[in-house]
């Protein structure tokens, strides 16, 4: 998998940092942080949860663009929408690449 170092998120640069220190015992295998503007993705993530942790961690950078501390997401609905939405756009790659303009 390509390793971005970098996402733009609402005009805002997110530095991507791939490290060991990102994974924790309780089987989270990134972070983001507004304050820093950095997303952290374990070096150790399993190759099959890699992209997944990405996006879950893309939509966490979202949120502290655009919604205000008492409206954010619970973990969980973030975790769903990470899931459910990676396997979808894995799975139906013509909607993918229509969603992202990939097919003009």
């Amino acid at each position: 998998m390509n390793k971005p170092k970098k996402v733009v998120v609402a005009g805002q640069d997110f530095e991507i940092v791939w490290d060991d220190e990102a994974a924790d015992e309780e089987s989270n295998f990134g972070s983001t942080s507004d304050a820093f503007r950095r997303i952290r993705i374990g070096a150790a993530t399993p190759q099959t949860k890699l992209r997944e942790t990405l996006l879950h961690e893309v939509l966490h950078a979202i949120q502290h663009t655009h919604l205000i501390v008492k409206n954010r997401l619970p973990e969980q609905t973030v975790k769903l929408l990470s899931t459910v939405l990676y396997d979808t756009l894995r799975r139906n790659p013509e909607v993918a690449e229509a969603i992202l303009g990939l097919d003009e």
